[in-house]
């Protein structure tokens, strides 16, 4: 499981990191699952308005639970709205599996098009 202590959100930074702590393997969806769920637990919901972590979505709406802003983080990665890299990998599948490890950082990268393109 994700530590929540170390997967939290830096504001100053234009991407957001979670650390693990258990050397689990799981597919990249259960890592965002976790995620979400944690986020969600720790903000009720109120903090997510149309986010993954810092992600800002256009248009989005307050998540209702944790399912709904788990459903709504699936299809912002389904829109390339994000990315997740473990390490220094860009892991582009949900079904591809990760392995959670103390020793390298995952990050959920948010995409921004470019103003005119």
């Amino acid at each position: 499981m994700m530590n929540p202590k170390s997967a939290s959100a830096h504001d100053d930074d234009p991407h957001e990191r979670a650390s693990t702590t258990t050397g689990e393997r799981v597919a990249l969806r259960e890592v965002l699952r976790r995620r979400v769920s944690e986020e969600f637990g720790r903000h009720g919901g109120s903090e997510l308005t149309g986010r993954v972590g810092n992600a800002r979505q256009a248009g989005a709406h307050r998540p209702r639970d944790a399912q709904h802003a788990f459903e709504s983080a699936l299809e912002a990665f389904h829109r390339r709205r994000f990315v997740v890299l473990v390490g220094d990998r860009q892991v582009e599948d949900l079904d591809d599996e990760v392995v959670l490890s103390p020793d390298e950082d995952i990050t959920f990268l948010k995409l921004v098009p470019l103003a005119g393109g």
